[in-house]
């Protein structure tokens, strides 16, 4: 009983570090807490997917990519044309490059970015 204590410990640390490292909203933080603790205590695996509407934007298709708030088809295309022409994104501030992301454009859609 102490090693699942522990170790629901030790997961909701994980997630909590991992969800920080993210910046993930905080009712995103507080769900994925929670599903660990609830593994742990059950001896279940824990699932630390990424939650339902991130964009992995390095590998993304421009369907995928048209997902991310204030992009449309046209942008979609600008993102994939600078990913192959000076390759992948390093950070979320990266996607300033492409013309038509600007600051706010870039700030309404960071949530649901996926870097590596």
């Amino acid at each position: 009983m102490r090693r699942r204590l522990m170790l629901a410990a030790l997961c909701a640390l994980a997630a909590a570090l991992l969800c920080t490292h993210l910046r993930l909203p905080r009712s995103t933080q507080v769900y994925h807490l929670a599903q660990a603790g609830a593994a742990a205590r059950s001896g279940e695996a824990m699932d630390v997917s990424m939650p339902h509407g991130t964009v992995q934007v390095n590998r993304a298709s421009p369907e995928e990519l048209d997902q991310l708030p204030g992009v449309g088809p046209a942008l979609a295309r600008e993102i994939i044309a600078e990913r192959e022409k000076n390759g992948f994104f390093h950070y979320p501030e990266d996607l300033v490059s492409v013309r038509g992301i600007g600051p706010k454009t870039l700030e309404r859609m960071r949530e649901q970015l996926k870097l590596p």
